[in-house]
């Protein structure tokens, strides 16, 4: 079973953020954020995570725990006090399921965070050569 979850084309993808052979970290300010069960997946099944849409952009961003607790360090407060916030977007190379996986990941500028956190962000994602 593949467990990577799909939720729709309406949602960014690390595949999304290629471009020219590689992946590019992208600057994006936060528009709204969308409790957990508001949305559907492509399947039918209530997200049961935060989405966060941003300005300017057609696709919306579901939130790992790693991205939920990345904003709640950098932004602060709760998802409410997030809207207007400018974040990175990049894609990392991640441990999941049990295997390395890219993912895209909220990563923190211009400020320190625990090691523990930095670990989960992972590392910076490349291109598989061949």
């Amino acid at each position: 079973m593949d467990k990577k979850q799909d939720y729709g084309q309406e949602f960014l993808y690390a595949e999304n953020l290629l471009s020219k052979g590689a992946y590019q970290a992208v600057k994006v300010k936060i528009a709204e954020v969308i409790e957990p069960n508001r949305l559907r997946s492509a399947n039918g099944k209530p997200i049961e995570k935060y989405v966060l849409k941003f300005d300017g952009k057609n696709k919306m961003l579901v939130l790992c725990k790693t991205n939920e607790s990345v904003l709640h360090f950098v932004c602060g407060g709760g998802p409410s006090e997030w809207i207007g916030k400018e974040v990175t977007l990049a894609v990392r190379e991640v441990e999941a399921f049990g295997e390395q996986v890219v993912a895209i990941r909220v990563m923190p500028v211009g400020v320190k965070i625990r090691k523990g956190l930095m670990k989960r962000l992972g590392t910076p994602a490349q291109l598989a050569s061949g």
